[in-house]
């Protein structure tokens, strides 16, 4: 019986050594190889530890970035769709500031006309004084005329269409020509 409970060792020739335990191949090593090994074991696990933070902490890094990168994106995204809308908004003004600005052209001509009509058919200005002044001037003519206090109804009748009156000439004066004369002397007086 003796026999039987003996086992036998096998050298593997790297310093361990095999025997069967119930029916199984088993490694036998020295306890020293053992604990150099469970050393170098608990060493390279401390290195993949350290190695998977490193690479946890890249991770969470790189994640962040494309965080900041994903709200950059959604934000220009957001400033494209306003700048859109604004540029959309500017051509409507655009188109606005055209047809208001054809419109005022428009108006400013017929109202020149106007204020032509009146300056020559009302006060009795001729065409020539009045044909290249812009609108500015002719309101502003007319509104010296009126402030003079001279207007179509002060006109006097003109009976006599003829040469002769008070010029030299032989012409009357014009209500223009009257308000000058009434300004120079007004000036003249003052000084």
């Amino acid at each position: 019986m003796a026999g039987e409970n003996e086992q036998t060792l096998v050298d593997n020739k790297d310093g361990s050594f095999t025997t069967k335990i119930d029916g199984t191949d088993v490694k036998l090593v020295k306890e020293s190889d053992l604990l150099a090994f469970k050393g170098s074991t608990e060493t390279k696990e401390a290195s993949f530890n350290s190695q998977i933070a490193e690479a946890n902490r890249l991770k969470d890094e790189e994640h962040a970035e494309l965080l900041k990168v994903q709200a950059a994106k959604e934000q220009s995204d957001t400033l494209a769709k306003e700048s859109d809308i604004l540029k959309t908004r500017v051509g409507e003004l655009d188109t606005k500031v055209v047809e208001l600005t054809d419109s005022n052209r428009t108006l400013e001509e017929e109202l020149t006309g106007r204020i032509r009509s009146s300056l020559a058919d009302g006060f009795g200005v001729t065409e020539d004084k009045i044909k290249d002044k812009t609108f500015t001037e002719l309101s502003s003519m007319e509104n010296t005329l009126r402030e003079a206090g001279i207007t179509s109804k002060s006109l006097p009748a003109n009976y006599d269409p003829g040469p002769g009156g008070v010029h030299a000439s032989g012409a009357k004066k014009t209500p223009l020509e009257t308000c000058s004369d009434e300004i120079a002397t007004a000036r003249a007086s003052k000084s």
